[in-house]
């Protein structure tokens, strides 16, 4: 990256450099669909809505349960669906969504940065580039059909669209993009419910611009938009039956999942309102001491072979040495630091957004990375202004400077962090094309994965009923009617017999692993060695 001029000149390594991310991302395309669990959740539910089911977890044995999930996600991809509905030969349909939302959103970002947050062609490029080139974002779209990609678009679209209504100066242009931002910002709460943080902000946002009438148009169009969702999904609920049929978290409410110690986990306990500032400092410390180094140099926290897997949560094995956690450390504070000068020149809606977001965050009880991962592109920008704030201290440079350039500490420091990305891409590629190092971690439990639902799609009856902590790949990949699994299931065998289960799969090696020691009455009929899959005969009906 040379240096940054005052120019209005693309940098001459933009586009070969886009061109690289569009080969990262070609290439680690795999045809892993629903080992995340949640993306299997999606694709079931759009394969639902494409083939007139509704919305609903066709699993389950009962029918017309409603799930907690927002619908936008799904909807978009039973569009797929209907064009092509053999899963999983469409598998790469569907992931082409995501990849198309994230070189969007980068561009997106590139745009944003430049036009609201005056920063100059390098600067926005650069960080444009290092969104795309994130591991995290790239495996979510070549290695899951999650919804954070499509949802990193759709949010950042919303905060241009509501910051261009306030810029414009012609009056229906105004309301045009205010308009588009309240659907923009609907569509980012059906999508994942966090961007009730981005809406509140929004709303927030206008009324501190003195844009009364405008929030409450903006208001009433999200309402509008969310409210019919809102009120079917109450009247749907899912009943105390259903609940106990199905469980897991597809069907919890957001409040249960929030006292909850480990959201959709019965078993992990629950809560009380003087546990919450425990569980704050708990999930702010996982930010500060292996997020922000996660999020920025990933590389230095896990090996090539577990490449974007970050995004599972990183309080396991990522990150536990002290240098990793210093390195996280400091370069949260410098991130701080950068937030603190762009708060300083003038309050954006990206920074209202994330800070009204963040409290969310560190409430829920989950790992915080996902959460945070939209927000890369404007986290990527204060860690900019942050190094260049720390410079400015020593070398007194100009605050436009500061603001909107690339400094060569700046320099060093994002082209570090995009030749570790390259880097961490090329020896996963390597692994994944056997050249050379392990094979993808990810790819490999899937394979496994595949052989047990293979297993029970040939031995398993037809009417038989399955719990497994993946009711949703089970039933896509076996056709089997399927409910969720305790995660203990010895201790609640009581409780699978009740719900009719006659199998009991574990077919997921990255979800925790069901202990199959603890009671030698359990009868195995299928089991693996690498990851210790299983499928169990349990009688019932």
């Amino acid at each position: 990256m040379p240096a940054d001029d005052a120019t209005n000149a693309r940098p001459a390594w933009a586009w070969p450099a886009y061109a690289l991310g569009l080969a990262v991302y070609l290439l680690r395309l795999d045809s892993v669909a629903g080992a995340f669990v949640d993306d299997a959740w999606y694709v079931l539910l759009a394969k639902a809505l494409a083939s007139g089911h509704g919305f609903t977890v066709v699993n389950s044995p009962s029918p017309g349960i409603t799930p907690i999930y927002p619908p936008a996600f799904p909807a978009l991809l039973s569009l797929v669906f209907r064009a092509a509905p053999a899963f999983p030969e469409n598998v790469w349909l569907l992931k082409s969504v995501s990849v198309a939302a994230v070189f969007a959103a980068a561009a997106l970002a590139r745009y944003y940065l430049a036009r609201f947050h005056g920063a100059r062609p390098a600067l926005a490029h650069a960080v444009a580039l290092l969104t795309l080139l994130t591991p995290a974002f790239v495996f979510l779209a070549t290695s899951t059909v999650m919804s954070e990609c499509f949802f990193t678009l759709v949010q950042l679209a919303a905060v241009v669209c509501v910051e261009r209504s306030i810029k414009s100066d012609d009056g229906r242009l105004a309301l045009a993009a205010l308009l588009a931002g309240a659907g923009l910002s609907a569509a980012a709460f059906l999508t994942r419910s966090i961007a009730v943080g981005t809406v509140g902000a929004a709303v927030l946002f206008l009324l501190l611009n003195r844009r009364v009438v405008h929030a409450v148009i903006f208001s009433a169009v999200v309402l509008l938009c969310v409210g019919p969702w809102l009120a079917y999904s109450r009247a749907h609920a899912p009943t105390p039956e259903q609940k106990f049929e199905q469980q897991g978290l597809i069907s919890q409410t957001y409040a249960e999942s929030f006292w909850q110690k480990a959201a959709g986990d019965r078993d992990s306990g629950t809560v009380a309102a003087g546990d919450l500032p425990a569980r704050v400092a708990d999930n702010l410390k996982e930010i500060f001491v292996r997020d922000a180094g996660g999020l920025i140099v990933p590389a230095l926290y896990r090996d090539a072979h577990e490449s974007g897997q970050e995004v599972l949560g990183m309080k396991g094995s990522m990150g536990v040495t002290p240098a990793p956690m210093v390195v996280s450390t400091i370069l949260c504070a410098v991130c701080l630091a950068g937030l603190f000068v762009t708060l300083r020149a003038g309050l954006r809606l990206s920074e209202l957004s994330l800070l009204l977001t963040l409290p969310v965050i560190l409430l829920w009880p989950w790992a915080p990375f996902r959460f945070l991962l939209p927000f890369a592109p404007f986290i990527f920008l204060y860690l900019v202004r942050g190094t260049n704030y720390v410079g400015a201290l020593v070398t007194r440079l100009n605050a436009e400077v500061v603001r909107g350039g690339l400094t060569a500490p700046a320099r060093i420091l994002l082209m570090c962090a995009v030749l570790l990305n390259c880097y961490d891409h090329a020896r996963y590629l390597l692994g994944k094309f056997g050249v050379a190092g392990e094979r993808p971690d990810w790819v490999e439990g899937f394979e496994e994965s595949e052989e047990v639902l293979d297993w029970m799609r040939a031995n398993v009856s037809a009417d038989a009923l399955v719990a497994t902590e993946n009711p949703a790949l089970v039933h896509l990949r076996t056709g089997l009617k399927t409910v969720s699994s305790p995660a203990a299931p010895e201790l609640k065998r009581e409780d699978l017999a009740r719900r009719g289960a006659r199998f009991l799969a574990h077919v997921s090696p990255h979800h925790p692993a069901i202990e199959q020691t603890a009671d030698p009455g359990l009868k195995f009929v299928k089991k693996t060695t690498r990851s210790r899959l299983f499928v169990v005969e349990l009688g019932g009906r």
